[in-house]
């Protein structure tokens, strides 16, 4: 495996292939970031391992492009402007990724993942992340996930597959939607803090503690605007939440 470092434009043409194998494309520098030629078709790109290191500047798509990782993504500084970074392994998140537009972070495919955020730093300008997995397969957030901080709002959008908060995972966020074939689940505690409402087609499965009685409280689930609407057909188990 090899190590490509790029800090300005990466243009892969229409006639072009770009082959991953078991290497890694760092992105750094302030220079604008192209991942494709915005005529090629289908406009998207397959790496294996990448790591964002942008600085106060953002890896910059093409709106209708997509960057899919299909190895480690580290999102070390920077932010993700216009277009879609897909992720099919293991997200990591630094304590700079704070300088996004517009962007999209979309978690794919069978195998699990795991989102490790361990200072729980805001993903500022995320327009959407997106969980749209195999069912059955999950992502697990370790550390924190939060999408909606000061000015900034994302939203949460679980297609299909499973959310998994970890013990102390909170999640900060705008709306959340979640499909019939998605799932948001905690089993120990967590506070989740909304900036918008909730439609759940699928289910919502927060145990806290267990299912003992009295026991206390370990979720959490407060908005930031006062009472907001819960909507949909789908199903809740909610224990200790509050």
């Amino acid at each position: 495996s090899s190590t490509l470092r790029t800090s300005a434009v990466f243009t892969v043409a229409s006639n072009a292939t770009f082959t991953p194998g078991t290497g890694k494309i760092i992105f750094d520098g302030s220079g604008s970031t192209t991942i494709l030629n915005p005529s090629s078709s289908p406009n998207s790109l397959t790496v294996n391992d990448v790591q964002i290191d942008r600085g106060g500047f953002p890896l910059s798509l093409q709106a209708s492009q997509k960057l899919v990782v299909a190895g480690t993504l580290e999102l070390t500084s920077g932010g993700i402007s216009t277009g879609t970074v897909e992720a099919l392994g293991n997200v990591v998140v630094g304590n700079s990724f704070v300088a996004g537009a517009n962007g999209k972070l979309r978690f794919a495919g069978n195998a699990h993942q795991t989102f490790i955020n361990p200072l729980n730093v805001g993903l500022n300008g995320l327009v959407t992340l997106t969980v749209d997995k195999g069912v059955g397969s999950t992502v697990a957030v370790d550390g924190g996930l939060a999408l909606s901080v000061g000015v900034f709002q994302g939203d949460l959008l679980i297609t299909s597959g499973t959310l998994f908060l970890n013990n102390n995972a909170n999640l900060t966020t705008g709306s959340i939607n979640i499909a019939a074939n998605g799932k948001m689940v905690n089993e120990s505690a967590t506070s989740i803090l909304l900036k918008g409402s909730v439609v759940n087609e699928g289910v919502v499965d927060l145990q806290g503690g267990g299912a003992g009685c009295p026991e206390a409280d370990s979720i959490l689930i407060r908005s930031v605007s006062g009472q907001i609407p819960w909507t949909g057909g789908g199903r809740y188990r909610l224990v200790d939440v509050d």
